[in-house]
């Protein structure tokens, strides 16, 4: 699964443990009911390439694996968003989220995902007002870790047949 679709799972499960629907900051179309989730990517920090492990792994005689890891960092925007008559509802959707993320059913929610998941920053009030009234929203930022391996197929090389046949 691309890292995408592993954000995507992730907040389904997020969305599916505070039992309220969800959708991608700045979408188009027709917007959830009155209480609702929404992410938004932020950034992707990629480890640098000097930062990069590479092993290699004997496959068989004639051949061997090498294999690169990189991991990355992305950065994800929560915000809970609600009206003026579902504010309570608003923090109350917050609290669990952020709960979520620290308990054992979150970790094994991004395990199941292949991700490691924690929260950046404390709970925030992101309210705005939009020409007639406010749009309560409140949320966190958290980050999502992954770790992308590479394998390639190399010849492998015998050095003792290699130095004996000399």
């Amino acid at each position: 699964m691309e890292m995408i679709g592993k954000i995507k799972a992730y907040i389904k499960e997020l969305s599916t443990y505070c039992n309220i629907p969800f959708v991608r900051s700045e979408q188009s179309g027709v917007r959830p009911g009155e209480l609702f989730l929404s992410y938004k990517i932020l950034s992707n920090q990629p480890e640098p390439e000097q930062c990069v492990i590479i092993k290699y792994l004997e496959k068989d005689d004639t051949q061997a694996i090498k294999q690169k890891i990189k991991e990355s960092e992305i950065i994800v925007s929560l915000t809970f968003i609600g009206n003026e008559d579902n504010f309570g509802n608003v923090w109350d959707a917050t609290n669990k989220a952020y709960d979520f993320i620290d308990s054992i059913e979150g970790f094994e929610a991004a395990c199941a995902i292949g991700i490691g998941v924690s929260v950046k920053g404390p709970i925030q009030d992101r309210t705005v007002f939009l020409e007639t009234s406010y749009e309560y929203r409140l949320g966190f930022d958290i980050i999502i870790r992954n770790e992308m391996i590479t394998e390639v197929i190399i010849d492998a090389v015998d050095i003792n047949a290699t130095l004996y046949n000399l």
